[in-house]
């Protein structure tokens, strides 16, 4: 078939008669639309030309032909439109014979190998004698020659050609038969996904190695069999470069910061009831719905969660749904476990042009050859040797891969560093490196108004490293992000900088936040715990700007000495206990808990009596509500002991109030 400009994964060519199997039609083109591409008569556009050279022209520019032969013939095609690029065996070259438009579309397919799958609609062949429609008997009788399934013109018969679609596509894809738009390798591996998508799988491997791609196509190949997908992820909205390109089209994906199990619960609207509920109870309530619906649940960038591993482990006795989960290390929790590793060597020069397709360019044969030997199929240190070519020069980047092992995650990003690091000046790169540690959309107003419009932003653009998203600036690529992010502290003085002018200018608090946290970054001082503390008190225990606020105190609580140290940890205690009441409750209590034990070793019962009671009574509400979820007798009476101890200060005699609170 020719090459043409793909725009989804996959494009489906529908050939039949109209009018008799309209209805029929209209379903399996919006199934097919929710996942893949699909090409019918009624969704032509007119380009002036002949309804036969339209028709062909969308076959050609297809991957795949589906063909339902019913008992009405349809329309011949008077004149052949296309007699010179025909390859068929056909009368209608030297007008001999005349055939339909469907007739010629098959004949078309089957002449160019074009993969294909053919039914005939088994209603009403009764009526339609041979000598009364010999040509719709004649074409029946071709068909029939490969295997044709017979199916009703119902919904059991639609599933039945989207459920071959489904099961054909890997098949056709693992023989190199057709090709995903945009995507290439991973032919045996996108086969073994999909022959695995129950119970629970881990498909794992270094960072930008492709794995969140492979996920999202398997996913959409599940999508095409009307299975429902729930697809969740830890947040990573700074770069836009992330995953199958086609796949924000056809998947719905919720990401938030630091995913939890009950983020799951809100994704799944299993109702806010069940995170009151302990880990088991949440678990069970999840892998029921899941079952139930036989939904394949993705969660991906994987960080350890521990409440989402004992949901892991349990999805291994699923049998309709699935758990698939992608992650950096192995989770051996997963019953699957999928290693994925660098494209094919036979398909690495495609990935060096899908690559280069994406920023205009064009690679020479010599230095296609040399990316592909250097960057051993890893995605994303292709993406940076094609991107940097001429500035860094092939020979350098051959001399920077020396000695690394990209089944390293550390080798594949320090490399990138490296090649970056020669792709650009020392002021750009520095700049890079402190753009690396603001971790959200950049403000493109807030950060040109602090460095005005430099060419050093400007360089990072043309070099494909960061991108404009509306006024926002976002990174290309997060690996990049990672290749060449540096926690020191100069590397948080331009977002100390970025998110006070942001704060000031906008007065959001999640603003100050960040700007608290960067600035104990660089230098803790008594105001950032000031500050902290005042947060603390002020912002509402629902607000979800509440999440933000333990970065701060656990950033601060390795510099704060002395009395200050209690107070960070007590305030942290709160936070946690605060956060605890609508989201993760088992979770946050317990990080309440060691919160409020660090802060009584400094608040003893001998040097400061009253800090001692409050925080003990502090201990005893998280020990309370902690009781609600999990060991209720253990932590009922560690609540109680916590009480008790707060009631060694606060008497009746002496703190009546207090006493009457505890």
């Amino acid at each position: 078939m020719p090459e043409y400009q793909k725009k989804g994964i996959l494009r489906v060519f529908l050939s039949s008669t109209f009018r008799d199997l309209q209805e029929m039609r209209t379903k399996i083109l919006d199934q097919l639309f929710s996942a893949l591409e699909g090409a019918a008569m009624e969704k032509f556009i007119s380009t002036g030309e002949g309804p036969q050279t339209t028709a062909l022209k969308e076959l050609h520019n297809s991957d795949i032909a589906v063909f339902l032969i019913s008992p009405y013939y349809g329309t011949d095609i008077q004149s052949c439109e296309c007699k010179e690029q025909c390859k068929a065996e056909c009368g209608m070259k030297n007008e001999t014979d005349k055939i339909s438009y469907t007739w010629c579309e098959y004949r078309t397919a089957l002449a160019e190998n074009m993969p294909h799958l053919s039914y005939i609609v088994d209603e009403g062949w009764d009526i339609v004698s041979k000598d009364g429609a010999p040509k719709l008997w004649s074409m029946k009788n071709e068909v029939e020659r490969e295997i044709c399934p017979r199916i009703k013109p119902d919904d059991k018969g639609i599933q039945k050609v989207i459920g071959d679609l489904a099961v054909k596509i890997p098949d056709w894809y693992s023989e190199g038969t057709i090709n995903f738009g945009n995507f290439c390798g991973r032919r045996n591996l996108i086969k073994e996904l999909l022959s695995k998508m129950r119970r629970s799988v881990n498909v794992h491997g270094v960072g930008g190695i492709g794995k969140t791609t492979l996920c999202e196509v398997a996913l959409i190949i599940c999508a095409l069999q009307d299975k429902k997908i729930v697809y969740c992820g830890n947040e990573e909205f700074y770069a836009s470069g992330t995953g199958y390109e086609f796949a924000s089209e056809k998947l719905m994906s919720h990401r938030v910061p630091d995913l939890t199990i009950d983020d799951i619960i809100d994704v799944l609207r299993l109702g806010d009831a069940l995170k009151e509920l302990d880990l088991k109870a949440k678990v069970s309530a999840i892998l029921q719905s899941i079952e139930k619906d036989g939904t394949v649940l993705f969660i991906d960038n994987f960080t350890g969660n521990q409440d989402l591993k004992e949901l892991i482990i349990n999805g291994n006795n699923l049998g309709k749904g699935c758990i698939l989960v992608s992650s950096k290390k192995v989770e051996d929790e997963a019953f699957y476990r999928i290693l994925v590793e660098g494209i094919e060597e036979e398909e690495r020069g495609n990935l060096v042009e899908i690559m280069a397709s994406r920023m205009g360019k064009t690679i020479g044969t010599e230095e296609q050859e040399r990316i592909e030997e250097i960057a051993e199929g890893h995605p994303m240190a292709t993406y940076v040797l094609v991107s940097n070519v001429e500035r860094v020069g092939i020979t350098n980047m051959e001399n920077f891969r020396k000695g690394l092992d990209f089944s390293r995650d550390k080798d594949v990003r320090g490399y990138m560093n490296r090649v970056i690091e020669n792709s650009v000046n020392t002021k750009v790169y520095e700049l890079l490196k402190d753009l690396s540690v603001i971790e959200e959309e950049i403000d493109g107003e807030i950060l040109h108004g602090i460095l005005g419009y430099s060419e050093e932003i400007g360089e990072l653009f043309d070099v494909s490293i960061l991108e404009r998203k509306g006024s926002k600036i976002v990174w290309k690529y997060n690996q990049i992000r990672e290749a060449v992010f540096k926690d020191a502290p100069e590397r948080h003085r331009l977002a100390v900088e970025y998110y006070r002018k942001k704060w000031e200018t906008y007065k959001n608090v999640k603003d100050e936040i960040e700007m608290l946290y960067h600035m104990a970054k660089v230098k803790y001082i008594v105001e950032i715990l000031d500050a902290f503390t005042r947060l603390a008190s002020e912002i509402k225990m629902e607000d979800p700007v509440m999440r933000l606020l333990p970065k701060v105190g656990e950033e601060i609580k390795n510099h704060a000495k002395g009395g200050d140290k209690g107070v960070v940890f007590g305030t942290l205690g709160n936070v946690y206990w605060s956060i605890s009441n609508y989201k993760d409750k088992a979770v946050n209590c317990k990080k309440a808990v060691t919160a409020y034990g660090e802060a009584l070793k400094v608040r003893t019962l001998a040097d400061f009596p009253m800090d001692y009671a409050a925080t003990q009574n502090n201990l005893g509400n998280a020990y309370g509500t902690l009781a609600e979820v999990e060991d209720k007798k253990v932590n009922c009476r560690k609540a109680v002991t916590a009480f008790e101890e707060a009631l060694k200060v606060r008497t009746l005699a002496d703190f009546p109030m207090d006493y009457a609170m505890t």
